[in-house]
């Protein structure tokens, strides 16, 4: 992602840096804003993330991100429900959630909106080939760590709706934030 960033600017001038956003090595009080688009929900703990984000951000300074809302791909986690009691999909957090854990790390001026998109696919594996395409997997603790048969995937595509077009539909609920530090 970091070169792709670098082709779109076009300016190898521009300091790009690789980091676990949970641990950000940068000292404190030292950027006036952050920017994320998508990549927090992989974050094993949100409270962390905050707090250190927080602490890097200058007094005042910015913190706007996109997040996957609690229903996203509910689709899917229903078709996985079908075939076993292991999670399959992350849970994600609701508006209300990552509002308070914004407010309980420090943050001010929160400002969140929610929207729910809709994707249409030829099939669930061409879905769930676009979300592996993306990085996104399953972080829960509690998932099944053996190997998923193929007629566990079978009975999960049998499960999932079709319209008449024969295709599916995804469901992704985006939660936009602004937030500002204190100071």
């Amino acid at each position: 992602m970091l070169l792709q960033t670098q082709q779109r600017v076009g300016c190898a001038k521009v300091p790009l840096i690789c980091a676990d956003a949970e641990q950000l090595p940068f000292i404190d009080n030292c950027v006036a804003g952050i920017v994320s688009n998508l990549a927090l929900q992989w974050c094993a703990n949100l409270d962390v993330m905050f707090s250190d984000v927080k602490r890097v951000l200058q007094p005042k300074g910015r913190f706007v991100f996109s997040t996957f809302g609690v229903s996203a791909l509910h689709e899917l986690k229903a078709a996985w429900a079908v075939v076993d009691d292991y999670p399959h999909v992350n849970e994600f957090c609701s508006l209300a959630e990552v509002s308070a854990k914004l407010q309980a790390a420090g943050f001010v001026d929160v400002r969140l909106e929610k929207r729910i998109y809709q994707s249409k696919y030829a099939s669930v594996i061409e879905l769930m080939r676009e979300l592996k395409g993306i990085g996104a997997h399953n972080v829960s603790y509690q998932r099944n760590k053996a190997l998923t048969s193929k007629g566990q995937i079978q009975a999960m595509c049998a499960a999932y709706p079709v319209d008449a077009d024969g295709q599916i539909t995804a469901s992704f609920e985006i939660i936009y934030v602004q937030v500002r530090n204190e100071g």
